[in-house]
C-alpha cells in the first residue's frame, strides 16, 4: 500500500495490502455518517508489468529475512507512547496474562496491540462474512504478514512508482480540491496467505499533533470515529495495488470491500493483477473477503 499526503494530502501505497462506534446488523456494516460518502477510484493497469516484476522481486528479497505479522508493526517504527495508562507488568515468563494484551517492543510491559480496535471488532462479529469460528482461528485469519516502509528513497522502484504520472493522477482525484500537493510518506507490502482476510477497518489516522509516531493507533481510530477532532484531521490517499499473478475467481476470492454509505453490504472491487484502488482509507471503512476461503488459515503465535 502506498501513502501520499495532500497539503496537503498524505499518500501511502500498498501492494500484495471497534472501539469505534460501528454497527453490524444482520445485513452488513453501518459506519457513522461522517465516514460515508467518500470516493474510491479503481483503475486496471495502474502498475506496469515491469514495475510489478521488480516489486515482486523486492518482496522475495525482503522475505529472505522473514516478514512479521501485522501485530508487530511497531518493529518498523517507534511510537513515543505505546499506552495511555493501561499497561500492565509483563509476566516472569515474558508473556502477557490478558488475551488482549501483548508485550511492548522493549518487552518490559504488556500493552494493547496497536490495532486492537480492528481485531476485537472482527472477533466479536465474525467480520463481513459473519463467520463463526474459534477465537484462535479468527485471530489467525487476520494475522497477515508484511513490511511498513517510511524511507521511500531506499528502493528505486518505489521512488519511481510514487512519481509515476498515472499513480499521481489517480491519487490527486481523491485529495480535496484545495489540497493537491502530494507528500509521499509510506509504502507497505502486505502478504496474505490462503485462508486469511482483512478485517473492516480504517487505516492509520493522522491529526496535526497526533500520529502513530506518538500515540497508539487504536486511540487515533477512536478519535476519528468520534468526529471530535475534524479540525485537526490530515487528509490522506492510499493506493492499494495488487502484485499477484492469478486472475480473480471464486477459488481465490479476496475481493476488496468498502463502505461509501450506499449499502450495508459494501461495494466490492475485484483483485485484478496490477490494478489499483485509490481511497482515503482513514475516512472510508474497508476490508477484504477471505483469500482462498476453502483453506484453513495457518495458526501463528508470532
Amino acid at each position: 500500500m502506498g501513502r501520499l499526503v495532500p497539503v496537503g494530502c498524505l499518500v501511502a501505497a500498498g501492494a500484495a495490502a471497534w472501539l469505534g462506534r460501528w454497527l453490524y446488523s444482520q445485513h452488513g456494516l453501518v459506519p457513522p455518517a461522517h465516514l460515508t460518502g467518500h470516493t474510491l477510484l479503481f483503475q486496471e493497469g495502474l502498475i506496469s508489468a515491469a514495475a510489478g516484476d521488480e516489486l515482486r522481486d523486492l518482496v522475495r528479497t525482503m522475505g529472505d529475512a522473514g516478514f512479521p505479522t501485522n501485530v508487530q508493526d511497531t518493529s518498523f517504527y517507534t511510537a513515543k507512547r505505546d499506552h495511555i495508562g493501561e499497561a500492565q507488568p509483563i509476566g516472569e515468563d515474558g508473556d502477557c496474562a490478558h488475551p488482549f494484551l501483548v508485550p511492548n517492543p522493549t518487552r518490559d510491559a504488556c500493552v494493547i496491540p496497536g490495532r486492537l480496535d480492528i481485531g476485537r471488532h472482527f472477533i466479536t462479529t465474525g467480520g463481513i462474512n459473519g463467520v463463526r469460528e474459534s477465537y484462535e482461528t479468527l485471530v489467525a485469519r487476520v494475522l497477515s504478514f508484511g513490511a511498513y516502509l517510511f524511507d521511500l528513497s531506499r528502493f528505486s522502484v518505489v521512488e519511481r512508482l510514487f512519481s509515476d504520472g498515472k499513480f499521481l493522477s489517480l491519487a490527486r482525484k481523491i485529495c480535496p480540491g484545495d489540497k493537491q500537493h502530494l507528500d509521499p510518506f509510506q509504502f507497505n507490502f502486505i502478504i496474505q496467505v490462503p485462508g486469511q482476510s482483512v478485517a473492516a477497518h480504517l487505516d492509520g489516522v493522522y491529526f496535526w499533533g497526533a500520529s502513530r509516531f506518538n500515540y497508539p493507533q487504536w486511540l487515533l481510530a477512536c478519535m476519528q470515529f468520534s468526529n471530535l477532532f475534524s479540525e485537526q484531521f490530515v487528509d490522506q490517499v492510499q493506493v492499494v495495488g495488487y502484485l499477484h499473478e492469478w486472475q480473480p475467481s471464486p477459488h481465490y476470492a479476496g475481493e476488496f470491500v468498502f463502505w461509501d454509505g450506499s449499502s450495508r453490504e459494501g461495494v466490492t472491487e475485484m483483485p485484478v493483477p496490477l490494478a489499483g484502488s485509490a481511497v482515503d482509507g482513514t475516512k472510508t471503512v474497508h476490508a477484504a473477503n477471505v483469500y482462498m476461503p476453502t483453506v484453513e488459515p495457518p495458526m501463528c503465535t508470532c
